[in-house]
């Protein structure tokens, strides 16, 4: 694999984009339902516990994947795979 020359390159950005951070929260009345939720108490498996999980969403410099409604993305250590930024309207939500 070679490297292309130096005019076909693309211009750095001057800045990079600061990063995206989401906080979500959840009520403590809702906390303590969550755990009776058909979907959660079929899959609990022992004593609950909490995790901190990182969550990263890349793209091109150029945004080539953005513009195909897709995007990179790596959960924790996990495999990067690529995902529809936009579910389709018929799709179920949660």
């Amino acid at each position: 694999m070679s490297t292309p020359p130096a005019d076909d390159l693309p211009e750095a950005a001057d800045e990079a984009p600061s990063p995206l951070v989401l906080d979500l929260e959840l009520p403590a009345d809702a906390a303590e339902r969550l755990p009776r939720h058909p979907a959660l108490r079929a899959a609990k498996r022992g004593r609950a516990r909490s995790q901190a999980v990182a969550i990263l969403w890349l793209d091109t410099a150029d945004a080539a994947l953005a513009e195909e409604d897709l995007i990179a993305e790596r959960i924790g250590t996990g495999p990067t795979r690529v995902v529809r930024l936009r579910p389709d309207a018929e799709a179920p939500t949660w």
